[in-house]
């Protein structure tokens, strides 16, 4: 049976929610980002002999990490993470607690010092695959494709965390075989593939679309697209062109969704409204308050949601 090496993001969410080597912790302190990835190395070295580590796969937590350790279910699949904060890292990994994101305007997302968002988090990568760790089995994608020339590779993950890593993505497809038969990198968007020739036919889009038919919610659709894809993957031999096809022949039939009249939430709303919330269910999460929101006739980005949730709940402490 042929190996799959499934690549996919991180979660915000982990076992334990106070970590105290935040990348917001250090940023200021620097104003380039080389600088501040030795930084940010030397400090997981440091924690890593200083506390008890974790191995990966009971590091992070939510819906997202939950479908991802389905997938590592399969005895043909090996689980990879792409990590903002630890580069490349293999899900039996040791590592510890950590606050690291590629999502902009968050508090502990990489700094841009003068690039745009998308620049800077593929320099903070390629610093990341460079910087020589002893908690990676693999220091990047490229190196990893390089070692399993000959086996499969998924990668699933959202336009932000695809931008990231697209050069590293890049350059380790040229050690396949077969980049068209091995590889499908599974996101919402293909602005930037037109640039890199040689993974173009490898792109395999997810759309909210695609929610009810695998009965997930938006943060798990790439993972579950995934899931789907191994799935329809053994039923198809193995074959990535025709599992690829059969995916989008289904995504092509699927009815487009009436949007509802929701009203959209101003900052200022979604202050009231959490405090509010917050002051009768102190243990309530940004999931579940964002859920009531919306079951309320209400919208807001989720991301934007959370930012929002997270200042008034740490305002309280």
């Amino acid at each position: 049976m042929p190996h799959i090496n499934l690549i996919t993001t991180c979660s915000n969410s982990k076992g334990k929610s106070n970590s105290t080597l935040r990348l917001d912790g250090i940023k200021h302190k620097y104003d380039n980002l080389h600088e501040l990835a030795l930084s940010w190395s030397n400090l997981i070295t440091e924690h890593m002999q200083n506390n008890q580590p974790t191995d990966a796969i009971n590091l992070y937590k939510g819906s997202h990490w939950t479908n991802a350790l389905k997938a590592k279910k399969h005895e043909c699949v090996d689980l990879w993470v792409i990590s903002a904060g630890l580069g490349l890292i293999n899900a039996n990994d040791s590592t510890i607690n950590y606050q690291a994101t590629f999502t902009p305007n968050c508090d502990d997302s990489i700094p841009t010092y003068g690039m745009t968002s998308k620049e800077s988090s593929r320099v903070w990568w390629s610093h990341l695959c460079k910087i020589k760790n002893n908690y990676s089995r693999c220091k990047s994608i490229a190196h990893l494709m390089q070692r399993k020339y000959d086996e499969l590779f998924i990668i699933a993950g959202s336009n932000i965390y695809i931008n990231a890593i697209i050069d590293d993505l890049t350059q380790g497809a040229k050690f396949l075989s077969n980049p068209q038969k091995q590889l499908v990198i599974i996101t919402s968007s293909t602005e930037f593939f037109s640039e890199k020739k040689i993974i173009k036919d490898c792109f395999l889009s997810s759309s909210k679309l695609m929610l009810p038919w695998l009965k997930c919610n938006a943060t798990s659709l790439n993972i579950c697209l995934a899931n789907k894809f191994i799935e329809l993957l053994k039923e198809q031999n193995f074959d990535y062109c025709s599992t690829k096809n059969s995916i989008n022949q289904m995504h092509n039939t699927i009815p487009a969704i009436v949007k509802s009249d929701k009203i959209k939430c101003t900052d200022e709303y979604l202050r009231i409204y959490i405090s509010t919330e917050l002051q009768s269910n102190s243990n309530l999460s940004a999931t579940k308050c964002l859920i009531k929101l919306r079951g309320s006739g209400r919208c807001a980005e989720e991301r934007r949601f959370r930012k929002v949730f997270l200042d008034i709940k740490n305002s309280y402490k």
